[in-house]
């Protein structure tokens, strides 16, 4: 069983990772199939992260357009239109704004969703970190953050 590790810690250990990543010098520790196999019955990971694939350029095309796509990217799209709005009203059109404008309200509409996530952060017991990614450079860079890291 491991111990648990505070929230900067965590937020570091990601940096770091990050880092890593962008200068060439992935660790890829603990990938195999064996270290999978001792996994099945405990896990503790000291960080949950879920992402999105860049759907808000969808989104800005069907904004200016006023055609709305269809099928399964719609709903995507209706969750991702407030932030180019935003950003629009804001006269931010670049792309790279309305990432950073969504970023920073999925942070706020997952603590409005979740009690028991804003619960964890009410508590310090959790932090919730939006980065962005661009993937020209490979850097996550801090957007927006709730709880104490």
């Amino acid at each position: 069983m491991s111990s648990r590790i505070s929230t900067y810690e965590a937020w570091q250990r990601l940096l770091d990772g990050n880092e890593r990543f962008v200068s060439g010098d992935s660790l890829h520790p603990n990938q195999n199939a064996s270290r999978r196999s001792e996994l099945v019955n405990t896990q503790n990971p000291f960080a949950v992260i879920f992402g999105c694939a860049d759907s808000r350029l969808a989104a800005k095309e069907a904004v200016e357009t006023g055609e709305a796509p269809q099928g399964h990217i719609r709903d995507l799209f209706e969750r991702i239109t407030p932030s180019v709005l935003k950003s629009l009203g804001e006269d931010k059109t670049d792309v790279d704004d309305m990432v950073i404008e969504h970023v920073k309200q999925t942070v706020r509409r997952l603590l409005d969703s979740s009690r028991m996530i804003f619960d964890a952060v009410d508590n310090y017991s959790a932090v919730v970190v939006g980065v962005s990614y661009r993937l020209e450079e490979g850097q996550a860079q801090l957007v927006s953050k709730s709880g104490v890291l």
